[in-house]
């Protein structure tokens, strides 16, 4: 997926002089020589200067990768000095959090953007339901799902709660991945958190198995051992449309919630429902997990996904 950019107008940044690719790349890189947290607020800034530009939505998109690429570098750079500092400290973190999260809401922004009814293009009657999907929603899903996942972690690790609407939005990612079968897509991960190339679906499970293990409850070094369970069980989560005999949870998209327990006998429409089982078997007989996760841990972990 290719696009030029140098044919791209990009006036509006306040804090980049010309409005070209070209300045954007030399401001890029001319703010890697400044501290963390000038580059945190400035990055800041000019997601939320691009959110209200009037471009192309391939050309947001393309933009929006460029400066979550620069993201990524910051996150880095935060994490060596933490660690070089051995510092507690909390504010640049939580800064870190709203920076991914303006992110996540740009890639918002061009899927809601790019997911267009077909009847107000001319293409059909304004009585019908069928859209139009831009070639870059399932990246933009992606993305997105990716960006919100690093901010679930973070607020479990510094035990911060989540914005209002957090799980709406996550739910809405994944629904509109399902309607338009995008749910299998995957691309190569920006690498803000480890856990290989997940399809979207893959990071919608793994963000769900995460919220039932209650991580604040746990250290950082066992919260990364979950984390990484969570990485390689995503797959044996399965989402259905119907309850099915064994099912125990729904997710209700339009609720800002993770999921709740399944109480009603009928199927509701829009709904995704599921069981841990599979989940639950895993942590106890996986050798491949057994070899990598604490024995304690994965004892917790069987307990919680056997409820």
């Amino acid at each position: 997926m290719t696009t030029d950019l140098n044919e791209a107008r990009l006036e509006g940044f306040s804090l980049i002089d010309s409005p070209d690719i070209d300045s954007v790349y030399v401001w890029l890189h001319e703010e890697e020589d400044k501290d963390i947290d000038e580059r945190i607020d400035h990055l800041t800034q000019c997601l939320t200067d691009l959110a209200r530009l009037r471009i192309a939505e391939q050309h947001r998109y393309h933009l929006t990768e460029t400066f979550v690429s620069s993201l990524v570098q910051i996150e880095r750079q935060l994490n060596h000095k933490l660690q070089r500092d051995q510092s507690t400290e909390t504010n640049l973190s939580q800064r870190m959090i709203t920076l991914a999260a303006r992110a996540a809401d740009v890639y918002l922004q061009i899927i809601q953007n790019a997911v267009i009814p077909a009847f107000r293009i001319g293409l059909l009657s304004s009585g019908s339901n069928i859209e139009i999907v831009g070639p870059y929603v399932g990246h933009a899903i992606h993305r997105a799902l990716e960006l919100m996942t690093y901010c679930y972690y973070q607020c479990q690790c510094l035990g911060l709660a989540l914005k209002q609407g957090f799980w709406c939005k996550v739910h809405g990612l994944y629904r509109v991945a399902d309607e338009h079968q995008q749910r299998q897509f995957r691309i190569c991960t920006t690498r803000l958190i480890s856990g290989g190339d997940l399809t979207i679906e893959q990071l919608y499970a793994r963000l769900l198995l995460l919220s039932h293990c209650h991580l604040s409850a746990f250290g950082q070094i066992a919260i990364r051992q979950i984390y990484n369970f969570c990485t390689l069980a995503s797959n044996y989560l399965s989402l259905s449309v119907q309850p099915g005999l064994n099912v125990r949870y729904v997710i209700e998209p339009d609720h800002d919630k993770n999921f709740v327990l399944h109480t009603k006998s009928k199927s509701q429409e829009g709904c995704y429902y599921f069981h841990f089982l599979a989940v639950h078997q895993l942590a106890q007989s996986s050798p491949l997990i057994q070899q990598r996760i604490a024995r304690d841990i994965l004892i917790q972990l069987a307990q919680r996904f056997a409820m």
